[in-house]
């Protein structure tokens, strides 16, 4: 019988206030998350009054924490939600849901 091991591995410091977020917040290292906090950072950043997450959004994080991409920063986010470049039709995630 074959072992199933997680390939994400998650250490969060604890939850990141929205005020310590900035663009530099370094996303593995700092307990940053896609949650409320991070949503009132975004809707400031933005200046709405709502803010909602992109799939491709969640896509990057997994990705963030499967590689343990220790120079990702919450301005990669950013980048993803100003300039969507990910063909999420060809994401090896996204063919999971057809």
């Amino acid at each position: 019988m074959s072992k199933i091991e997680a390939t994400r591995k998650i250490r969060r410091k604890g939850t990141l206030k929205a005020s310590s977020i900035t663009p530099n917040t370094s996303i593995l290292s700092s307990g940053f998350s896609l949650n409320n906090e991070a949503r009132a950072f975004f809707k400031a950043y933005y200046g709405l009054s709502q803010f909602s997450f992109k799939k491709s959004m969640a896509i990057k994080m997994r990705a963030i924490e499967t590689t343990q991409d220790k120079k990702a920063t919450v301005q990669d986010l950013i980048d993803l939600y100003d300039h969507p470049y990910e063909n999420l039709v060809t994401n090896a995630e996204e063919q999971t849901y057809q």
